[in-house]
């Protein structure tokens, strides 16, 4: 008698697949299911616009990161407790994908590139330090970097916020005298047998056109200041214009320049200190600049210097002598020769930074009482267009 007839029985365990328990097989289907969806939900993270993510939230992400990294934590740890702390779900999503990409394997550099919540010369320091070794130390100067930038904003809007808000003022004052005072006024002016003066012609005149057509001028304004807004904000051809008019005008291009020579400075400063290459650098720095007539300018010297030329050299080819006046070119090949640029490109960015806040004060200073000064002559245009009238009819009486 065969082995197999004797023992039938162990034949058929072996040939026969156990029978899974109904339950186990439900967790394993759930585990799988949400293994589906975790993966679904990484592949549909997009990259984050420019303006998806503030200047705050930015600021808030490298300062937090680079503590929490400096103590210890690890980079996986460190970027869920900060996606906690992000009210912005679309930013928090972005984190949360930054740290399954590094808890995969992936460089944090790669990852934080990818979902655009920090700019191109933020991630390149981040890059150099993951591969020296040195990236608490990078993190940290991410973190000044995005400061300095913000505070280098900050000042900007608030040279500008004030004044543009008195002048958004005198419209709304003038528009509502115009609208509801002055055609009355003319109403009663045109019933009284008086010789009117020129002033109060005038405004008799506007008063009647502005009763026709004052709710559709002042609509159409804040509709087309509306839409000069999101244009400014989304596209590069109407922001370049907006960049231009605001370089026309004395004390504001003053800042302007100053802003941005002093971001010249510190961002090429730190990156050149970080131990980047001068052609990352230069790449890095064209995305930094918020107008376009310095990204170009960063551009010209990044093509020639590929080319293997000197900055002095890239220098005599870029003809705006205002973007970049004599004595800072002047610094900058001098420091090349010598090998000191980061540290001399550190000094000019203190040097201008400082410049751009008594700037900022004084344009804030200067602008408020021009605009005073100008509600004062309309308040004083409608006194006599009213007054005048009023004295030549008790004239008449007498």
């Amino acid at each position: 008698m065969s082995p197999n007839q004797n023992n039938p029985t162990k034949v058929d365990n072996i040939a026969a697949p156990s029978p899974q328990d109904p339950k186990s097989q439900g967790k394993e289907d759930k585990h799988a299911d949400i293994k589906k969806n975790t993966v679904a939900k990484k592949k549909h993270v997009k990259k984050l616009s420019k303006y998806a993510v503030s200047r705050d939230t930015r600021e808030y992400f490298t300062e937090t990161l680079s503590m929490l990294i400096s103590t210890g934590v690890t980079v996986g740890l460190s970027l869920e407790i900060i996606s906690k702390e992000v009210p912005n779900k679309k930013v928090r999503n972005a984190i949360l994908a930054i740290r399954d990409k590094v808890d995969e394997g992936g460089t944090l550099w790669k990852a934080i590139g990818e979902s655009g919540i920090l700019s191109a010369s933020s991630v390149a320091l981040i890059k150099a330090g993951e591969e020296s070794g040195r990236l608490a130390e990078n993190l940290k100067v991410v973190s000044d970097q995005t400061h300095r930038i913000n505070t280098i904003n900050a000042k900007v809007r608030s040279a500008l916020i004030y004044p543009s808000f008195l002048i958004v003022l005198l419209i709304l004052v003038g528009s509502g005298i115009s609208l509801f005072l002055l055609p009355r006024l003319s109403e009663i002016f045109n019933g009284l047998d008086v010789e009117l003066n020129l002033l109060t012609k005038i405004m008799i005149n506007f008063g009647v056109f502005w009763s026709q057509w004052g709710l559709a001028i002042t609509g159409l304004f804040f509709v087309a200041l509306f839409f000069i807004g999101v244009g400014i904000a989304y596209s590069r051809p109407i922001r370049t214009i907006a960049e231009n008019i605001l370089f026309l005008i004395p004390g504001i291009k003053t800042l302007m320049y100053q802003t941005e020579i002093s971001r010249l400075g510190f961002i090429m400063g730190s990156l050149l200190e970080a131990g980047l290459p001068i052609i990352d650098v230069l790449d890095s720095l064209s995305d930094s600049f918020s107008t376009n007539r310095y990204r170009k300018i960063a551009l010209v010297i990044k093509s020639n210097v590929e080319e293997g030329q000197s900055i002095a050299k890239t220098f005599d080819k870029i003809k705006d002598r205002k973007a970049l006046p004599g004595p800072i070119r002047q610094l900058i090949v001098s420091s090349e020769q010598s090998g000191n640029l980061s540290s001399t490109l550190l000094k000019i960015s203190d040097i201008y930074e400082e410049k751009a806040e008594i700037t900022a004060q004084n344009l804030e200073t200067v602008l408020e009482p021009i605009i005073l000064i100008l509600i004062a002559v309309g308040v004083l245009f409608v006194a006599l267009s009213v007054i005048l009238p009023i004295y030549s009819l008790l004239g008449g009486i007498k």
